[in-house]
This record gives C-alpha cells, structure tokens and sequence, in this order.
C-alpha cells in the first residue's frame, strides 16, 4: 500500500490517496480528514454481468477487500443499461429501504 499527500480543492485540507491492490487489479482510494472509519457506511457495488468497459471482477475484487460491501451482479446488463433491469430496481430499492 502507498499513501500520497494530497490536498483537497475544496477545503485545502490535507488527505492520503492509497493503492489499493486485489490480485492483478489496483484502486486508488482518497481518505479525506474526518471520515467515517471503513466499515461504517453500506457500500453497494451494482454491476452487469456483460459490462465489457468494467468487468464484473472488478466489484467482486472490491469485496475481497472489504467483505462488509454487498455486491450484486445483474444478469444480461452492460455497463450503461443497468436501470433497464428489475434486478437493478430491485436491489436498489432494498438497499434504500435497509438505511
């Protein structure tokens, strides 16, 4: 893991930017001063399983960090289409009703 200083455009505070990495995959993630430990806030990864910009693994990699993190893959969905599906609705509307 790396960290960054980094500082923030809108409050000029100092934040950490972090690679994150998940087998053959990296993410940068940016921790601003102040925010809610990891874990603490649901995290809701919605993915087509025919995204062929962003594929599903990249969700499921997501998870493998942070087990917490519910992921949902939606069926015969691409990258741009997913509130086509019912699934999608679906999953989105449970995940709003459980706040």
């Amino acid at each position: 893991m790396t960290a960054v200083p980094n500082r923030s455009p809108q409050s000029g505070a100092s934040s950490a930017v972090r690679v994150v990495r998940a087998g053959r995959t990296s993410f940068l993630v940016r921790e601003e001063p102040g925010e809610a430990p990891a874990g603490s806030t649901p995290v809701l990864l919605l993915h087509g399983e025919r995204d062929a910009l962003i594929g599903p693994h990249h969700s499921d990699s997501l998870k493998a960090l942070a087990p917490a993190v519910t992921v949902v893959h939606i069926p015969d969905a691409a990258h741009n289409d997913l509130q086509d599906f019912e699934a999608y609705l679906n999953a989105f509307a449970k995940a709003l009703a459980a706040l």
